[in-house]
């Protein structure tokens, strides 16, 4: 793979889109895909790599282990017969969110599933409530991760910081008045059908 970047050098859209391919077709190639076993520091099998960390590749309980504090990062889940990977959730590989006591696990959970709203789709997770008698409400404990509830069943929720990626993104982005009335009238006719169709 010949990607060379100098320092200091600015490059054109053009010149980035092109690095880009280069670098997928390389990674999407024979040689990326034949990678041998490799094992976890703990001796077992490596056969997970998250795309959002700089982790070496891990195995299963070391994955979930690395990923307490960061439930929502994409995994991938090698595989020796299709040499290839392919996508698996924290939730799948066991990793269990405890709410209520500082990222530690409660005496007395109450285990629930819990969407959680990304920049890239919806994860599903593995919540344990606290349900210590001393306990503060469902809600309190899903802002004190980080996350802001999105309905009253506390089934759903967004990371505070996808707010924050969403907000910036958005800022200074203002709509001139025929956006506004396009986004408006698209808003009432997805009410006017809402309300329609709970009436009948």
């Amino acid at each position: 793979m010949n990607v060379m970047v100098v320092p200091g050098q600015r490059l054109s859209n053009r010149q980035i889109n092109n690095m880009y391919l280069t670098i997928l077709q390389a990674l999407n190639s024979e040689q990326w895909k034949t990678r041998g076993r490799v094992e976890c520091h703990c001796g077992q099998p490596a056969l997970y790599t998250c795309g959002q960390c700089e982790l070496p590749d891990l195995c299963r309980m070391c994955m979930v282990e690395a990923h307490l504090g960061s439930p929502l990062h994409k995994i991938r889940e090698w595989s020796e017969r299709a040499q290839s990977y392919a996508c698996v959730s924290l939730r799948e590989l066991g990793l269990r969110v405890a709410l209520g006591h500082s990222g530690a696990p409660c005496p007395h959970p109450h285990p629930r599933r819990m969407d959680a709203i990304t920049m890239t789709g919806i994860e599903t997770l593995a919540v344990d409530f606290c349900g210590c008698e001393r306990a503060t409400n469902d809600g309190d404990q899903i802002k004190a991760r980080g996350w802001w509830p999105l309905c009253g069943n506390y089934l759903s929720a967004i990371p505070l910081a996808v707010l924050r990626q969403i907000a910036d993104r958005d800022e200074g982005e203002d709509l001139d008045a025929e956006q506004f009335d396009e986004e408006s009238e698209s808003s009432d006719a997805e009410s006017e059908a809402a309300e329609s169709s709970t009436s009948e």
